[in-house]
């Protein structure tokens, strides 16, 4: 059995690419991916549906519309490359979402509940400043020079959970997340397993889901680091 877990930034406009290398490079029996199915059949008919319109966006030559149409490129890649990966390359994987709908739909408030308090952005660090710049500038490459930055930074997912009234967004989840990955390696004893989460639940400064499964010697990677693949 091996296990990779495999921490991500939702918006890294490398990401699709990254993480399709390393699953055409692994071909794993069984990928995880957080969030639920209800969420992951969401997001396949916004896609659809949505095709027409990033096209339209990528083809303009306002590089911030092209900006903003990688942005929405890579919106929910961890849970649609595994899908093509499966479709192309693995047809014999299996796909697991982590979470239920109404575990997913709490996490969600609960960060809408955060995103209203004014002092969350009182205080950015000079990396969110950074980030922030890029992105209102239109600049794809300083963009994810701060993105490529960000999966080393130690401090950002603890300054983040400062500001949460309660462990839900990350802990809570890991719990049942946790959980199932130990059942889905349980069930492919002899295959290899990829579980594809925020880098905060792998890398984050508290009992995160590397720290839950170290009896199970997984393999923990950031994103970035899969390019040497």
């Amino acid at each position: 059995m091996v296990t990779y877990l495999v921490g991500t930034c939702h918006v890294d406009l490398k990401g699709p690419q990254r993480l399709r290398k390393f699953l055409d490079f692994v071909r794993p029996s069984s990928i995880c991916h957080e969030g639920s199915e209800e969420f992951a059949k969401g997001l396949f008919e916004e896609r659809r549906y949505g095709i027409k319109t990033f096209l339209q966006m990528a083809n303009q030559p306002d590089p911030a519309l092209k900006f903003a149409a990688m942005l929405e490129y890579v919106q929910g890649y961890e849970i649609w490359v595994p899908h093509q990966h499966k479709q192309e390359n693995n047809p014999t994987a299996n796909i697991y979402p982590l979470e239920n709908q109404q575990v997913l739909q709490d996490a969600l408030e609960c960060l809408n509940k955060l995103l209203e308090k004014e002092d969350v952005y009182e205080m950015p660090s000079v990396l969110e400043k950074e980030i922030t710049r890029e992105l209102m500038n239109g600049d794809i490459r300083g963009f994810q020079k701060y993105i490529d930055t960000s999966y080393f930074d130690s401090k950002a997912v603890a300054d983040f959970r400062s500001l949460v009234e309660t462990d839900y967004l990350l802990e809570e989840r890991d719990k049942p997340m946790e959980q199932k990955i130990r059942e889905i390696t349980l069930n492919d004893a002899k295959g290899t397993t990829v579980v594809v989460c925020g880098s905060g639940h792998i890398f984050g400064e508290y009992k995160n889901l590397y720290e839950r499964l170290r009896d199970l010697s997984p393999c923990r990677l950031r994103l970035p680091e899969l390019d040497k693949f």
